[in-house]
């Protein structure tokens, strides 16, 4: 299990994405947020109506999990052919599927650039 220190860390760096995100995309695009379970780190785009300032929905989009195991995290993406009313089906991330270290897998979300979680 990771320490106290290094979700603490992950929350930190978890936040600043979310918020560099926001700020340099449109809302129509979707704003980043995540949410905390257990020992993973849930990403969310939540989508809003082109004329509103409320949330129409929230969409999972990745998922940070941490593997007791291995001491790894695993980097999950939705599955592209996943209808948004049904329940979320994950993949690996295909290119960068685990890593030792949280913040590696997080600088992933941040850019992807091969627009698998964010596009």
């Amino acid at each position: 299990m990771p320490s106290e220190i290094e979700i603490q860390r992950i929350k930190r760096r978890a936040e600043q994405l979310c918020h560099w995100r926001n700020e340099n995309v449109s809302a129509e695009l979707g704003k980043a947020c995540f949410d905390i379970q257990a020992q993973q780190f849930v990403f969310y785009k939540t989508a809003f109506a082109v004329d509103s300032i409320h949330c129409q929905r929230d969409i999972e989009v990745a998922k940070l999990h941490y593997e007791p195991t291995g001491k790894q995290w695993h980097l999950f993406i939705r599955s592209n052919d996943n209808d948004i009313n049904r329940d979320v089906e994950w993949q690996a991330h295909i290119t960068h599927p685990m890593h030792v270290d949280a913040l590696s897998l997080l600088s992933v979300i941040e850019r992807d650039q091969d627009e698998y979680i964010w596009g």
